[in-house]
């Protein structure tokens, strides 16, 4: 009986490895895991085994590409996708704050971006941005 219970352990282990946890989900969606939570049960429907809840891969992948993460499969977003996004978000009406909570960005960030939104010459937003950071790591 105990070899029984062990291979069903084995199994159980091997099937595991190939479902995703929160952190792979989180990974994939470049989200936080806290973000991976609130999408349970609504969006994402893990099933639980020994207290650890797991996902099946391709329906978080179908769940990206349904709503657009443009952060999935690459784990990270470019900085010239995050740009476009964040002006587009401004073109929109979006203050900073909706900003920052939709593209899960730092405000910094944010402000970063607006700011070369609202210039009309982009090279002259990113010189200054050069200035300041040079400025900062003369300091």
């Amino acid at each position: 009986m105990r070899k029984t219970s062990k291979k069903i352990e084995a199994s159980s282990e091997q099937a595991a490895k190939q479902l995703w946890t929160r952190k792979n989900v989180a990974e994939f969606l470049g989200v936080s895991i806290s973000k991976v939570r609130t999408l349970e049960g609504k969006l994402l429907h893990p099933d639980k085994r020994k207290g650890v809840n797991y996902f099946d891969p391709e329906a978080v992948k179908s769940y990206a590409e349904g709503i657009g993460y443009t952060r999935a499969r690459s784990g990270t977003q470019s900085e010239g996708k995050l740009a476009a996004r964040a002006f587009k978000m401004f073109s929109e009406g979006k203050n900073l704050r909706e900003v920052v909570c939709a593209l899960e960005i730092a405000p910094e960030k944010a402000c970063e971006l607006y700011e070369a939104w609202i210039t009309p010459g982009l090279d002259q937003a990113l010189q200054k941005r050069r200035q300041c950071v040079a400025a900062k790591a003369e300091a």
